[in-house]
């Protein structure tokens, strides 16, 4: 399940499409889901219902026909880059905060078809479910949906049931969730060894774009003189006007500036390239002067 969070405001964007099949991926509220538990191909209709009205019932998140990913390329095994279409960067919609919601795709198909004749979708036709039955209570359905950091913000999806015939590559639909957290098993144990993706040269800039987008904290940065040499230690006072420090986050650090006092920020002086790999700096007098 994803839980909405206060604001009600669910943002969804489209990392990576590395799956033959084109279709719809969609959002449904799961509140009173359990009305159809007994009845796959009601728990569909409504479903697909649900994510054709536009509201805070459902909407679509993803239309792959026509739709591009931020990122292109051949990741892992793929024989060829699947990306194509016009990337629409994040789609923003109203849900009820604290509400539960699933995720339907439709591969192969829209979500017209998905509603209007759900008992014909068979084999690669067939909608999957982030949740393991029709039960809305269930947890995420096993292997069928990836936790790509453990964050509960950027998820892969399967574009075939992953208990019959899916290569569990887990770059067939990968999106980014803002707004909301999911639960879903770690990458780490869903992912085929063979085929993990995560070592290559586009696999660590998704990554890296990732960690980028999901990290909300600001940088944290420690600086002080190198040698204070005023009467009393820490008292500012100093001959040396050498300063070091250290700036830290979850993500890659992609610019430092600095400037005295009430220096406006427009006037800040770019300091990147005094930025160790590790965060540390030092500025020495001429520099400072």
């Amino acid at each position: 399940m994803f839980e909405v969070g206060a604001t009600g405001e669910v943002s969804t964007e489209f990392v990576f499409d590395g799956g033959f099949y084109e279709g719809e991926l969609g959002i449904f509220k799961t509140e009173g889901m359990s009305a159809f538990l007994y009845d796959t191909t009601a728990f569909a209709k409504e479903a697909a219902r649900r994510v054709l009205t536009n509201s805070s019932w459902g909407y679509v998140a993803i239309y792959d026909p026509t739709e591009g990913a931020k990122f292109s390329g051949i990741l892992g095994a793929e024989p060829r880059d699947w990306n194509k279409g016009t990337y629409q960067g994040f789609k923003t919609f109203s849900m009820n905060p604290g509400y539960e919601f699933g995720l339907i795709l439709a591969p192969r198909n829209r979500m017209e078809d998905v509603f209007n004749n759900p008992a014909l979708l068979t084999g690669t036709r067939d909608p999957l479910f982030s949740i393991a039955t029709a039960d809305p209570k269930d947890a995420f359905n096993s292997g069928q949906i990836a936790d790509v950091t453990g964050l509960g913000a950027v998820f892969a999806i399967e574009d075939m049931p992953v208990n019959a015939g899916a290569d569990k590559d887990y770059n067939d639909v990968m999106f980014l969730v803002t707004g909301a957290t999911g639960t879903a098993a770690l990458l780490d144990k869903a992912i085929k060894p063979e085929l993990d993706w995560r070592g290559t040269v586009l696999g660590r800039n998704i990554l890296d774009y990732i960690k980028s987008a999901t990290d909300t904290d600001p940088p944290a940065i420690a600086a002080g003189l190198v040698n204070d040499t005023g009467e009393e230690s820490g008292d500012g006072i100093t001959q040396d006007t050498a300063i070091a420090g250290r700036v830290t986050d979850r993500s890659r650090i992609a610019s430092l500036r600095a400037g005295f006092d009430s220096t406006p920020l427009e006037n800040f002086t770019d300091v990147t390239a005094y930025l160790n790999g590790d965060g540390s700096f030092s500025f020495f007098r001429a520099l400072l002067e």
